[in-house]
């Protein structure tokens, strides 16, 4: 679902704060805009114009409230923003008053709080503010009104643009552009949207970045005196905000390049290029993923069987990811769907050319997967050979504990080459999943374990190695487990709870490696966590 908030104010009680000409036009001509099922397509779009600091303040409030992970949230704000004497910015509404700025207006650290409670990780926040100088005293003129750090807060999914990052005035309309009632920043915002000349890609959606560069490029060409600026706090993927109401006519064709390279007598460089059409798979561009299917059904007829088989594998893959979409758009009874599903060209069954135009019809926003999580929570652990493998690794480690504190010394022997080998798979299987996030987390977890893993090996067949060595791993394994402990998302996954517990007991217990008590109590500890780890991972919790 998406929601939009839109504040307007150009009315002001104080008189201290200058009457402005264009919040209420940018509000209304944006409200009407996003709400417009051609373009921004918004489910709930509410206008607020004129209106008092209580009301502005719970009306925020309201709309961050009971919004979903997935849900896509926009905050957008025009007029005044005032800058108290210690350099913070304020949001003024109707009923604001200068000498009372803390009691009747709108604090950035408001907003931020607001945002940070919100469940929503697709959030986006637009001020188009005149941010006027004239209450920081004591400042110097370029003081900066906006920073990176005014609406960060937890900062995870989230991105903020801005008319202005200074104590200069974002330019009305007709200052600039005399045509205009809009304010300038919002104009092309809008212009950006109605003529699709914001979609850079022509791929028939606008995101979020194509909107804003777009903006950007088109305002500093007006002016030099007011510079747009974004921040964006672990923005994940795509976020798409209109639909491009008139998507140019295009030559859909596969890079002469990849053509040439699938045409190869070289068997490796006809490889690399089936799995590259693999990539064009995932295209938003449904021609695009046309052709490719096309290519790979011919590539299934290859001499050379590596490469046959290589295009059927990518091929049930797909046809496997496409199939569940196919019987959910199926339930969808909108004309607009149904105006998506009669558009798509069927060129894998050869009713149509290999290169050929075509007039790509406007197609409706497609879902952007948001990642909740820097882990992944959720995923089939029990299908994951990273998760087998650090599973395997669990259970041998408690089995090489467990055996030696019995004193099985050939057991223990078995144990302890077996753990250095599974270790060090471990690496390779981080290197094969290339979905498992390429975070400190994980990072410093595989290179510990590998380390570890090498170190066993070296102990075992080297007697006088020195044990200290091993506090290198063990530091690095409690970097790991403090990491997995301070993520949200830990605490509500007993498999990462777990596994935060076992790195941090098994560094305690390496560090204190020459005190044998010390050792011998976070030893037990760590292969009794180890053991509930690889449970938990293996039954997928």
């Amino acid at each position: 679902m998406k929601y939009a908030l839109i504040i307007g104010n150009n009315k002001y009680d104080d008189p201290k704060l200058a009457q402005l000409k264009t919040p209420a036009a940018d509000s209304q001509a944006l409200a009407k805009i996003m709400e417009d099922q051609t373009i921004g397509s918004f489910d709930e779009v509410t206008p607020l114009i004129n209106q008092t600091e209580t009301q502005v303040r719970r009306a925020i409030s309201s709309f961050l409230t009971n919004k979903k992970p997935d849900d896509l949230v926009l905050l957008y704000f025009s007029g005044h923003g005032v800058l108290d004497d210690r350099g913070r910015l304020y949001l003024a509404l109707k009923d604001t008053q200068v000498n009372l700025l803390k009691a009747t207006s709108i604090p950035s650290s408001f907003v931020a709080d607001e945002m940070d409670s919100c469940r929503s990780k697709r959030q986006i926040l637009i001020l188009d503010c005149c941010h006027s100088g004239a209450f920081a005293r004591g400042t110097k003129g370029e003081q900066k009104a906006i920073t990176e750090t005014t609406f960060e807060g937890s900062g995870f999914g989230r991105v903020v643009l801005t008319a202005s990052d200074s104590t200069q005035y974002a330019l009305e309309g007709d200052q600039v552009i005399k045509q205009s009632e809009l304010s300038l920043f919002t104009h092309f915002l809008l212009e950006g949207l109605k003529t699709g000349e914001a979609d850079v890609n022509n791929d028939g959606l606008i995101a979020l970045d194509e909107w804003y560069d777009y903006t950007y490029t088109r305002v500093i060409s007006e002016t030099p005196r007011q510079v747009p600026h974004k921040w964006s706090y672990n923005q994940q993927g795509d976020l798409i905000i209109a639909k491009n109401p008139y998507v140019k006519r295009k030559v859909v064709e596969l890079p002469n390049e990849l053509l040439q390279a699938l045409d190869s007598s070289f068997v490796g460089i006809r490889e690399s290029a089936v799995n590259e059409l693999g990539k064009y798979l995932q295209s938003r561009d449904p021609e695009m993923v046309d052709l490719a299917v096309a290519s790979l059904e011919k590539m299934k007829g290859d001499d050379s069987r590596r490469i046959s088989s290589l295009a059927e594998k990518l091929l049930a893959e797909f046809e496997a990811t496409r199939a569940p979409k196919e019987k959910t758009d199926s339930s969808k009874t909108t004309p607009e769907i149904k105006s998506e599903a009669a558009s798509v060209s069927k060129v894998i069954t050869g009713d149509e050319p290999f290169s050929m135009k075509v007039t790509v019809q406007p197609i409706p926003e497609q879902a952007v997967i948001p990642t909740d999580s820097t882990l992944p929570v959720g995923t089939d652990t029990r299908q994951n050979i990273f998760f087998i493998t650090l599973s395997i690794c669990l259970i041998v480690y408690s089995l090489l504990v467990f055996t030696t504190a019995r004193s099985l010394t050939s057991a223990a022997d078995i144990f302890t080459i077996l753990l250095g080998a599974t270790n060090i798979f471990l690496g390779i299987a981080f290197l094969l999943k290339k979905e498992i996030p390429r975070n400190f987390g994980f990072i410093t977890l595989v290179v510990s374990t590998v380390l570890y893993g090498i170190m066993t090996e070296i102990n075992y067949f080297t007697p006088d190695f020195t044990l200290s060595y091993f506090s290198i791993p063990a530091l690095l394994s409690l970097s790991s487990g403090i990491f997995f402990a301070s993520q949200q998302e830990t605490r509500r996954d007993i498999r990462f709870m777990l596994l935060s517990g076992f790195l941090i007991a098994l560094s305690v217990a390496q560090i204190a490696i020459d005190l044998s008590g010390i050792f011998n109590t976070f030893s037990i500890i760590a292969a009794l966590l180890a053991i509930a780890t690889a449970v938990f991972f293996l039954r997928n919790h």
